[in-house]
């Protein structure tokens, strides 16, 4: 084994010679580094070799041993694994079966309780007759109806053995002559029961009817308590005796209609009803009847008829008050609406299609359209973003991302408000809300071109929106179809995508309601391709009834047929059909002859004289402006009905495209009437433009937020709740009892008519009104006559000596204005104040008195009597020539206060008042305290008495009796620093320091009044190129160039514009008067024979140029 160097050695023996064989298999050593020096071999040598052999192998085993060892404990940790749980496994079978086991039992013990109560039920009916001639279970064996008594007074909810128990027991307490062994409870939980009428032996039908009625007034006069109400009081032990629900119905229209009679002023003597046929006579003049056929103009319920306007001259009121109030009572009489949800694809409508199209489905009574709606329309043509619709009842919102195709929306009547509108993909989401009711709404559409991870993805966005709702409704266009499975209520699938959108229904759980999954919904407009159902409608967490697929496509030309399932047992209230006009809305009179009729009937009766007067007002007037609306022909409206009854298909479709075209035709026409009639400066025309074109669907936009009153609320609050009203109260007490002291020794001088008639020139027609409906236009027609003229008299000098307004004359109310078309949120509404008539009147009548002591010391404000504000405008125009033309250093600074008519401080005006009419003036300080009583007035909306008529602000702290006519003539030399018209504010100086006080003076001086300068809207032009910093309430603001332009009262100023800068405000002006009625100026649409005067005062009108005086 020993290696050797050279090739001389000899060949070894036999013993020790090379075994190839041998070598060839066994271990070398390894060769030493000798110097070629043999190494004997030795029993050491051989000894080494060997132990270093069995140290390899003992190493080369151990290697295998730890291997196996490792793999052995893998195997045990995965058997272990495994066996734990498997045996989990088992526990959990063990348990499911223990449930199935009970489950079997709690089965078997239920079947053994159904099988008994069907023995005993077998039983029953095998000893009961049946009459097959009524399905009423109270009858004789004659097959009548057999009377019965209610009897009851306990909570709905009460167990139906306790209610019968304690019938029985008052009954037999009562000792009255009723057999109550056949009584019964219809229902496990009522407060009531029902005790059927036996007459006794040898009784006649008057002997019975003699003694239920003693029975009547026996429980009656008896007053038992049977508990107490939830709104408070006692509740009674009752009887009355059964009706039908037909007699009932009618019962219920003829007391209502007593109501109205007896509400609106008439003599309860007079009436004369039937309730079982509601009969009902006035007078001895038929006003209504549930058995009768209705006359011509009466109003048809479902009971029968009531003639309103017979109603209302029987007892001297307008037929528009009779109608007002007969809304209000026949809620009473109309069951709620029960809700359907609808979802359909309208492939490809612009929202106003769509809900003209709705709209004319509703209108023409077809259901379930005309019920409430909550409508998921699906392909709404519309760009990118969230938007808002309205039309009429009927209220959208709609949208889509950019990244889709078409839009979705979510339409629904008014007696439901959305809220949280939220774009989602391919969808939109909002929170749907009532007095009754709220839910989740989804209108959703997958693309046919959708993948299983775009689908997924899809419905992983609306997971969490979906989860946040209780009770939710979802529209959608799956492009995939659904069928009955064969188990009973289940819904399979046909392709994968299918099945994923049927997993996810399962985990938000939702359901498919009853809506003939058989049946197709789209149908292509290829016809090579079958029909196939697409359209579904699912719930959250709510019933429905059974619903259908409906036959509308071809009103909405679209290939997909709407969806509808309606809501089970949810109703609420009818949505609100047609515009109501709002109380403060303007009134026009009515015809002479029925003014005169009412005014001398009135005139007769006593009452309250405030109330008399708003009653009488209102009764001689008519909410509305006279203008003339569009209107449709009876030929429109007849094709309309006809392509809205047509059975479906492509007839039904021509003649839908056909009345939409005549449709469009008539409007055109009638546009291009009413601008000739604007060119005739028919104003009420121009008015009933305007309305039609006017868009109220921002409004929805700012109470989409879900806290929206909140937020109007901090708004408000921030402009109107600047001081403690503890501290105002306080601060005007003061004043007045001041005042009060003074008021003894001053001489009162009531007012005359022939002050009210000096007034009567300012009262303009078409004015809104305020909460009480009193009109401008009544206050005329009132004021000729004997007696109402001198009541109004009378009323102003009651107000005028006691220093009081009556509380109904003093409300108001404040309505939000838009400042611009589109109000994205409340900072851009403006808030006016709408107040009484007689309010402003009574104030009138003290600016005409002594109107002079608060406007004559106001020697910088050019709004006051004998100032005009063009003069304002020359004054700033000349000085700006001056300074330009002189080259001098000038500066003219347009002033803005913050809500300077919102937040100025109540007391702080009447403190002023005080001063000036109370002492300075040395007038009646009797109405000065008047006039701070309205100002420091307790009520919410005084904060906002600014907003209402032009007068208030002057008319507010006036003297009584009349003085010595004012000195008219000019006393002091005219402002040479300042100016102002309401509250634009501007002041001017030569001298930057001079300029910088006055800036100061007025930054410090106005917050005591509770008004501030705004510095962001001040604006300061100066005749230098250079950049002039001044302070303005805390903060720099620079001046602009000679070259600005700023506007004094709509009419531009800058020191180097010139008349080119005011021929081109001129042109601005006519294009924009050009553009609003843009049909106004063709000269196709003037009448050839008008004037050219008319011609030319029409466009001055439009253009309103008589502000733009040249230089």
């Amino acid at each position: 084994m020993a290696g050797t160097h050279g090739g001389s050695r000899a060949p070894a023996s036999p013993a020790h010679g090379e075994n190839p064989g041998a070598a060839s298999g066994g271990r070398k050593r390894p060769a030493t580094d000798d110097e070629g020096e043999e190494q004997p071999l030795t029993l050491n040598t051989l000894l080494a070799a060997l132990k270093e052999n069995r140290e390899e192998i003992v190493a080369k085993v151990r290697e295998d041993i730890d291997a196996i060892n490792t793999r052995m404990t893998t195997v045990e940790v995965t058997v272990d694994t495994h066996v734990t749980n498997t045996t989990k496994l088992l526990e959990a079978m063990t348990d499911r079966h223990c449930v199935m086991e009970q489950s079997v039992r709690n089965v078997d013990e239920r079947q053994k309780s159904v099988l008994e109560r069907l023995e005993l039920l077998e039983g029953k009916f095998a000893k009961a007759n049946f009459s097959m001639s009524s399905t009423r279970t109270s009858e004789t064996d004659g097959g009548n109806p057999r009377p019965a008594l209610v009897v009851g007074g306990w909570n709905a909810d009460q167990h139906h053995e306790e209610t019968l128990q304690l019938v029985k027991q008052h009954l037999h307490d009562l000792n009255v002559n009723l057999d109550t062994s056949q009584a019964f409870v219809p229902g496990l939980r009522r407060g009531f029961a029902l005790v059927p009428l036996n007459k006794l032996e040898g009784e006649s039908d008057s002997e019975q009817r003699a003694r239920v009625q003693e029975v009547l007034r026996t429980i009656r006069a008896a007053k038992i308590v049977t508990g107490q109400r939830p709104e408070g009081g006692h509740r009674y032990f009752f009887a009355a005796l059964s009706q039908s629900p037909e007699r009932r119905k009618k019962a219920q229209l003829a007391g209502k209609v007593k109501r109205l009679i007896i509400e609106e002023g008439g003599d309860v003597r007079k009436i004369d009803v039937e309730y079982g046929t509601a009969n009902l006579w006035y007078n001895s003049v038929k006003v209504a009847s549930g058995v009768t056929s209705a006359p011509d103009g009466a109003s048809v319920e479902k009971a029968g008829w009531v003639h309103l306007g017979t109603v209302a001259r029987q007892i001297g009121i307008s037929e528009e008050a009779a109608t007002s109030k007969w809304g209000e009572l026949r809620k009473a009489l109309q069951p709620s609406q029960t809700v359907h949800v609808i979802s359909w694809n309208v492939g490809g409508l612009t929202s106003a299609k769509a809900l003209e199209v709705i709209l004319a489905l509703r209108r023409h009574g077809i259901q379930p359209f005309c019920d409430s709606l909550i409508v998921f329309l699906q392909e709404i043509i519309c760009e990118g973003g969230k938007y808002h619709a309205a039309l009429d009842e009927l209220q959208m919102v709609f949208g889509k991302r950019t990244e889709d195709w078409r839009g979705n929306a979510i339409m629904h009547t008014s007696n439901l408000r959305h809220t949280r509108g939220k774009l989602l993909p391919c969808s939109i989401s909002c929170t749907l809300s009532s007095d009754t009711l709220r839910l989740g709404a989804f209108s959703i559409h997958i693309p046919h071109h959708a993948t299983l991870s775009a689908t997924e993805q899809i419905l992983q966005e609306l997971h969490a929106h979906l989860q946040s709702h209780g009770r939710a409704v979802i529209g959608i266009d799956a492009n995939e179809t659904f069928e009955p499975a064969r188990q009973q209520r289940q819904v399979k699938a046909c392709t994968a995508r299918g099945e994923l959108l049927l997993e996810w229904f399962e985990e938000e759980g939702c359901h498919f309601p009853e809506q003939q999954l058989h049946e197709p919904s789209h149908f292509p407009y290829n016809t090579a391709f079958e029909p196939r159902r697409l359209d579904y409608v699912l719930a959250k967490k709510l019933l429905f009834d059974s619903g259908k697929v409906l036959a509308q496509r071809d009103i909405a030309t679209s290939d997909h047929e709407p969806i509808s399932v309606p809501l089970t047992q949810i109703r609420i209230d009818e949505a609100n059909k047609g515009e109501k006009a709002a109380p403060w809305s303007s009134r026009t009179l009515r015809p002479g002859a029925v003014v005169d009729a009412i005014l001398d009937h009135q005139a007769k009766t006593g009452g309250d004289p405030v109330t008399q007067i708003q009653e009488v007002a209102v009764a001689i007037s008519k909410p509305g402006k006279n203008k003339l609306p569009f209107k449709e022909s009876d030929a429109l409206r007849a094709l309309r009905r006809q392509a809205l009854h047509a059975v479906p298909g492509e007839d039904r479709r021509r003649l839908w495209k056909t009345a939409r075209k005549m449709h469009q035709s008539e409007h055109r026409k009638w546009q291009q009437l009413a601008m000739q009639r604007v060119a005739e400066l028919d104003w009420g025309m121009k008015k009933a433009l305007v309305e039609q074109s006017r868009d109220h669907s921002w409004e929805l936009k700012l109470t989409d937020s879900n806290q929206w009153k909140q937020e109007l609320k901090d708004h408000f609050e921030k402009i109107f709740h600047r001081q403690k009203q503890v501290v105002v109260t306080a601060k005007i007490r003061g004043i007045m009892n001041k005042l009060e002291h003074k008021c003894k020794n001053t001489r009162w001088m009531p007012f005359i008519l022939e002050d009210l008639y000096e007034i009567k020139v300012k009262w303009k027609n078409g004015r809104s009104c305020g909460p009480d409906r009193v009109s401008h236009e009544a206050l005329k027609a009132m004021l000729p006559h004997p007696i109402w003229g001198n009541r109004l008299l009378a009323l102003f000098n009651d107000m005028l000596y006691t220093c009081r307004i009556v509380e109904s004359i003093e409300a108001g109310a404040t309505i939000l204005l838009a400042k611009t078309t589109q109000p994205q949120d409340w900072s851009e509404r403006r808030p006016i104040t709408l107040s009484s008539v007689l309010l402003k009147t009574f104030g009138q009548l003290l600016l005409q008195r002594a109107g002079e002591a608060i406007q004559a010391p106001a020697r910088l404000q050019w709004c006051r009597r004998g100032r005009q504000g063009i003069e304002l405008i020359l004054i700033l125009r000349r000085l700006a020539r001056v300074a330009r033309d002189w080259g001098l250093e000038f500066y003219i600074a347009k002033l803005d206060i913050r809500k300077a008519f919102d937040s100025i401080f109540q007391e702080s005006l009447a403190e002023h008042v005080c001063q000036a009419v109370g002492e300075d003036a040395n007038l009646s300080p009797g109405k000065a305290s008047r006039s701070n009583k309205a100002t420091g007035s307790d009520k919410e909306h005084q904060k906002a008495l600014w907003l209402s008529a032009p007068s208030l602000p002057k008319t507010l702290m006036l003297p009584s009796g009349k003085q010595r006519a004012p000195n008219r003539r000019p006393t002091q030399p005219p402002p040479e620093d300042g100016g102002s018209y309401m509250d634009d504010n501007y002041i001017w100086s030569t001298f930057k320091k001079h300029f910088q006080h006055m800036l100061t003076a007025l930054g410090d001086k106005l917050p005591g009044r509770g008004l501030y300068l705004h510095p962001g809207k001040t604006d300061i032009i100066s005749t230098g190129e250079k950049e002039v910093h001044f302070q303005v309430a805390g903060e720099r603001v620079a001046t602009k160039g000679p070259k600005h332009v700023f506007h004094v009262l709509g009419s531009p100023l800058s020191f180097q514009g010139g008349t080119a800068m005011l021929l081109a405000e001129a042109q601005s002006r006519a294009r924009k008067a050009f553009w609003a009625p843009r049909l106004l100026h063709l000269g196709g649409y003037y009448p050839a024979k008008a004037a050219n005067s008319r011609r030319t005062r029409a466009t001055e009108c439009t253009m309103g140029l008589p502000d733009m005086a040249l230089p």
